[in-house]
C-alpha cells in the first residue's frame, strides 16, 4: 500500500520541483527521504519537553537498577533522570558540567544518550535558548570524547549520524524568525559552535562546510554525490530516524530573549567565558 502511494505521488509530482527529493539521488533531501520510508525498527517516542525537571536530582533505585542492566542502554531509572536534567537545562556552566558527566558516565550507552538530546533539539514548542543550550551539551561531550573514559569515543561518530537533521531543524527556525537582526543572532549562536568544532577538529572539513550549508537552507548534498555510491548510506543511518515538525507559526521569536544569549549562555556569576576558555585548550574546566 506505502508503495503504491510512493509510486503514485512520484507520478503526480514528477514536474513540480518542490518534490524533486522523491527522484533526484542528488538532491539533499533524497537520502533522509529514503531513509524514512525505507526503515524497518521501532522508532522511539518524541521526547517530551513538559514534565518533571531538575538538573540535581538522584534516584536512589538507579545504582541497583544498573545491576541488572546492560551497559549499553539506560535503565528506566537513567533515562528518566537525564531526561529531567535535559528539561532544566538553561545553559549555566553547572547545570552542563552535570548532563556531560552524566553522558560520559553511560558512555558505553552512547547510541541511546545521542538519541535523547537530539529528540531533545526537535522539539517545535521549546524555548530558543533551551535549544541553544543543549547545542552547548554535544559541545561539552564532544571536547571531552578524547578523555580516557571507555566508550567516550563513540560519542563523535554517533553525533555525526545525527547532527544534520538536526541543523536542518536549526535552518526553519533561522527562516522563521519576521526580524533579520533576531534571525543573524539566531544564527551566530549556533555557528559559533561550529567555528568551536573546526577549530578542535572535532570533525572533518567537509561535515562542518555541510552544516552551515544546511542551516542556511542550501543544498549541499551536490558537492558529495559524485563521491557517494546509490547504496551508501551508512553515515545516514541513525540520523534518518528523526524528522522535524517545526511549525513556524508555533514558534513565537518575539517571547524569547534571542538577543542576550551570546553574552550570557556561555558565562558563570563571575562573568567568564567559558566556551573562549575551552576553546584555548582547556579540555577539563567543565568537570
Amino acid at each position: 500500500m506505502a508503495t503504491n502511494t510512493q509510486e503514485n505521488l512520484k507520478e503526480w509530482e514528477r514536474n513540480n520541483p518542490k518534490y524533486a527529493f522523491l527522484t533526484e539521488r542528488r538532491h539533499h533531501r533524497h537520502a533522509f527521504y529514503r531513509g524514512l520510508v525505507e526503515r524497518d525498527d521501532i522508532v522511539e517516542p518524541d521526547f517530551d519537553d513538559d514534565g518533571y525537571n531538575s538538573v540535581y536530582s538522584t534516584d536512589s533505585a538507579e545504582e541497583s537498577e544498573q545491576e541488572h542492566t546492560k551497559k549499553t542502554v539506560l535503565g528506566k531509572f537513567a533515562r528518566k533522570r537525564f531526561e529531567g536534567m535535559l528539561r532544566a537545562l538553561s545553559g549555566k556552566r553547572g547545570e552542563l558540567a552535570r548532563c556531560m558527566t552524566f553522558s560520559l558516565e553511560h558512555a558505553e550507552a552512547a547510541r541511546e544518550v545521542s538519541d535523547i538530546i537530539i529528540s531533545s533539539l526537535l522539539v517545535d514548542s521549546t524555548p530558543v535558548p533551551r535549544k541553544i543550550a543543549r547545542l552547548h551539551l554535544i559541545c561539552d561531550i564532544l571536547h571531552n570524547s578524547a578523555a580516557p573514559v571507555p566508550s567516550a569515543w563513540k560519542f563523535r561518530q554517533e553525533f555525526q549520524s545525527r547532527l544534520g537533521i538536526v541543523f536542518d531543524h536549526f535552518s526553519t527556525i533561522y527562516h522563521s524568525f519576521p526580524g533579520r537582526i533576531t534571525a543573524e543572532t539566531f544564527k551566530k549562536q549556533i555557528t559559533s559552535v561550529v567555528d568551536i568544532w573546526e577549530d578542535w577538529i572535532v570533525f572533518a572539513p567537509e561535515f562542518t562546510t555541510e552544516l552551515r550549508a544546511r542551516l542556511d537552507g542550501t543544498a549541499h548534498a551536490e558537492l558529495k554525490a559524485d563521491q557517494q555510491d546509490e547504496n551508501d548510506g551508512a553515515t545516514f543511518e541513525t540520523q534518518l530516524a528523526y524528522a522535524s515538525r517545526f511549525k513556524a507559526k508555533s514558534f513565537q521569536p518575539a517571547q524569547e530573549p534571542a538577543p542576550s544569549v551570546p553574552q550570557e549562555a556561555h558565562k558563570d556569576g563571575d562573568g567568564v567565558d567559558w566556551y573562549a576558555h575551552r576553546r584555548n585548550g582547556c579540555r577539563w574546566c567543565t568537570t
